[in-house]
């Protein structure tokens, strides 16, 4: 009898088990569809569309308790897409707050070429809106820093190369009392990229040819 008992309560844990196995496979999936809906919305210009989808995956994120082992994968695209529809839609304060929560979460990405990267963006964007000379060029140095932390993680990204010279370069002329290409910038006749990956040939154009990647 006791054995009989036994043998019916393994069954049932493992019935239990499988399906709370499937249940979870499901959720995933759902939500790795959910995230490359978003992706598909922000290819295509629809930053809104694509920040309510992000947020939707983001808010089931925040319930797990460790991301990265949970959610291998998904978590990482979910994070970087999401901080780039928030640059998109020049939410540039709210994006930082985001990689820095994100970073106390999961301490790691801040070793990520990416997060680097978006922070540089920040940066950079944050110092071309100062007035002053000094919070201008103290700005392009954080920028050129944190480029510099991404390129050291990813040497090849074409578009942390670029970003990391052009910074380099503005914040030099600065130094020199040249302004031309600063100016050029504000005016928005220069761009970062991977704000619009079909500029990227015309940008490569900019910079010297031995120092194209």
């Amino acid at each position: 009898m006791e054995r009989r008992f036994a043998r019916r309560l393994v069954w049932l844990i493992v019935v239990l088990i499988v399906l709370a196995v499937s249940v979870l496979a499901l959720e995933y999936s759902s939500w790795l569809r959910a995230i490359e809906e978003s992706n598909r919305a922000l290819e295509s210009g629809n930053v809104t569309a694509a920040l309510e989808g992000y947020d939707k995956a983001q808010r089931a994120v925040a319930l797990l308790p460790s991301p990265t082992t949970l959610l291998p994968t998904g978590y990482r695209q979910l994070i970087y897409n999401r901080a780039r529809a928030l640059y998109l839609a020049q939410r540039q304060d709210e994006l930082a707050r985001f990689l820095e929560a994100e970073s106390a979460i999961v301490p790691q990405l801040a070793d990520d070429a990416e997060y680097q990267y978006w922070m540089g963006n920040i940066q950079f964007t944050k110092a071309l809106g100062q007035k002053e000379k000094q919070q201008v060029q103290s700005g392009l140095q954080q920028a050129a820093e944190s480029y510099h932390r991404a390129l050291s993680a990813s040497p090849e990204d074409w578009d942390i190369k670029y970003n990391y010279e052009l910074s380099s370069r503005l914040l030099e002329g600065l130094r020199r009392g040249k302004d031309d290409e600063l100016e050029k910038m504000k005016r928005g006749q220069m761009k970062l990229l991977r704000e619009d990956n079909e500029t990227k040939q015309e940008q490569q154009k900019l910079v010297a040819p031995e120092k194209r990647g």
